[in-house]
C-alpha cells in the first residue's frame, strides 16, 4: 500500500545467560542504536536456592529499618549484574533502550532502587519497575501445613517424604508483570527469577 508506515522489526539481544557470562555484553549491545531492547538472565536455580536461604536468615535477624548501603551489603541479587550494568548506562539511556533482566534474586526490589540511584548518580531520568510474585515461600508453607502435597516430577516422591523443612520456595510467573511494566513505560525492568 503506498503512503503506509513502515515498520522495521523490533531487535532484541541478548546480553547474559548465566551470573558469569560477558561484563561487556550489555554496553556493546547497548551502543547499538538499533538495539530497542537488550534481555539477560543472572540467575538459576542454582543461585535461587543460596540467595533464599541468606534472605530468609536476614530476615530472621533484622529489627530494625536499614539505609540502602547497609542493605545493599547484604542484598541477595546477582552482584555480577551491577558490573555490567553501570557501564552500559549512558548508552542505554542515550540510545532508548529497554533493559529487561532477571538478577533480582531474592531482593528485586533493592536491585531496582540501586538501579535507579547508579542512574540518577549519573544525572539520568530513568523509570525503574520490579516484577514480583515469584517469591512464594510463606504460600508454600501454608499449603503444606494445609495438607497439599507437591510431588516431585523427577522421581514422583512427595515433599513430606523428602524428609525436609523448605526455607525459600520461587515460582516461575511468566512474562505478564514485564509487559505491564513496559507498557506502563519502564525503561529498566529487574525480575527475581
Amino acid at each position: 500500500m503506498v503512503g503506509a508506515p513502515t515498520q522495521r522489526p523490533l531487535r532484541i539481544g541478548g546480553a547474559s545467560g548465566g551470573f558469569t557470562d560477558r561484563v561487556a555484553a550489555i554496553r556493546r549491545l547497548a551502543s547499538d542504536p538499533d538495539v530497542d531492547a537488550i534481555v539477560g538472565d543472572w540467575m538459576s536455580e542454582n543461585t535461587m536456592a543460596p540467595v533464599g536461604v541468606a534472605k530468609e536468615l536476614r530476615r530472621q535477624k533484622e529489627s530494625t529499618p536499614l539505609t540502602l548501603d547497609e542493605r545493599m551489603k547484604g542484598a541477595q541479587y546477582a552482584n555480577t549484574f551491577l558490573q555490567c550494568f553501570e557501564p552500559a548506562i549512558h548508552d542505554l539511556m542515550k540510545n532508548k533502550t529497554k533493559l529487561v533482566v532477571n538478577a533480582g534474586g531474592s531482593d528485586t526490589e533493592l536491585l531496582a532502587e540501586v538501579c535507579l540511584n547508579l542512574v540518577q548518580q549519573k544525572g539520568y531520568n530513568v523509570k525503574v519497575a520490579w516484577v514480583e510474585g515469584d517469591e512464594v515461600t510463606e504460600a508454600f508453607k501454608n499449603m503444606v501445613s494445609g495438607g497439599h502435597e507437591f510431588v516431585s516430577l523427577t522421581n514422583g516422591q512427595t515433599y513430606q517424604q523428602w524428609g525436609c523443612d523448605a526455607v525459600c520456595a520461587q515460582a516461575y510467573i511468566g512474562s505478564l508483570g514485564i509487559c505491564e511494566a513496559l507498557n506502563q513505560g519502564a525503561d529498566i525492568v529487574i525480575c527475581g527469577r
